[in-house]
């Protein structure tokens, strides 16, 4: 534990470009070390602490991977109207997951073979290997503009 706090401390005194990403956490983290006795907490500190009724960061990080991986799927799927444009994608996810899938999944990086493999395989990793329902796709298609 305390390993870790010397850590941070050694990552703080770096130094570091002015208003660069680094300069703002290590002062975020030499905040956090000076009140972590009062109950500071990181969370709260990085603006990680969802508000009341909202979802985790992670949840929400997520969510967008899957609505713009579904995006993406609509520029090659194309039918025409998201009603459609979200059956097409069902149906390709389908054939997906019944095929190719069971191997693909086995692996943490998408399959190079195919842009339409690859991101089916980003979408079902984005929700653990389960086809979203019709309506979750819809709702996504509905708030994705085409290019």
């Amino acid at each position: 534990m305390l390993e870790a706090v010397a850590e941070l401390r050694a990552f703080i005194a770096d130094e570091h470009e002015p208003e660069s990403p680094g300069a703002r956490l290590a002062q975020r983290l030499a905040e956090y070390l000076e009140g972590a006795a009062d109950g500071c907490t990181l969370e709260e500190l990085l603006d990680l602490k969802p508000g009341r009724g909202q979802a985790p960061w992670w949840q929400v990080e997520k969510a967008q991977r899957q609505r713009d991986t579904i995006a993406h799927l609509r520029d090659l799927v194309s039918t025409g109207g998201y009603k459609s444009d979200a059956e097409a994608i069902r149906e390709a996810a389908f054939r997906y997951k019944n095929g190719r899938w069971r191997f693909d999944s086995q692996r943490p990086e998408a399959p190079t073979t195919g842009a339409m493999r690859a991101a089916l395989h980003a979408l079902l990793s984005t929700t653990d290997g389960e086809i979203p329902s019709r309506r979750s796709v819809e709702r996504a298609l509905e708030g994705c503009d085409r290019k």
